[in-house]
């Protein structure tokens, strides 16, 4: 028969008190906590790595490649100093300028994921040996949690850039096809 003030926890006959269970508990609540964030970081380290990367390169690489075979295919046909030349031109600048923002953008957000999760590493195994309590845990991880705010300017800057040489196609494909205009 057990004591009614203790809990047999199934572990060859260990006995705790209920104050002692309930700080068991709590541990593995927090250790939950902890792992569950250490998963999050990684997830979105592979997300923003994999994903947004893809989207941004094979948008401005395909506007890059198609506007090269346009430029190619009507080299003799169209004038430098017309405007479908300087919108094609401008496509090509726009297109290239959005690939080596990708490129920054990849890289910003691998780093800043891989120093967020190397710092909730430490912070975790911190906790688990004792020199560190789960407030003084969640303080720390407070600015962890917020996004990056240079990465989101290298994408929008990216999305941009792929927009105008959108714009700038479709202006250098109409100025080809119904406006031949010289510009000087």
């Amino acid at each position: 028969m057990l004591d009614s003030q203790c809990i047999d926890l199934g572990f060859g006959g260990e006995k705790m008190n209920q104050s002692d269970q309930e700080e068991v508990i709590r541990r593995r609540q927090q250790e939950e906590y902890i792992t569950r964030r250490i998963y999050d970081e990684y997830h979105w380290l592979n997300y923003w790595g994999d994903h947004s990367f893809k989207y941004l390169l094979f948008v401005n690489a395909g506007g890059v490649i198609a506007i090269l075979t346009f430029m190619s295919i009507f080299k003799d046909k169209i004038k430098a100093t017309s405007l479908a030349g300087l919108a094609s031109v401008l496509t090509l600048v726009c297109f290239v300028v959005g690939l080596v923002l990708v490129g920054l953008f990849s890289k910003y957000q691998y780093y800043f994921f891989k120093e967020k999760c190397k710092a909730l590493e430490e912070d975790s195994k911190k906790f688990s040996a004792g020199r560190l309590t789960f407030a003084e845990f969640i303080i720390k991880d407070a600015p962890r949690l917020e996004e990056s705010r240079y990465g989101e300017k290298y994408a929008l800057a990216a999305a941009r850039c792929a927009l105008g040489g959108i714009v700038f196609g479709l202006i250098s494909f109409f100025a080809y096809n119904y406006i031949n205009v010289d510009l000087f």
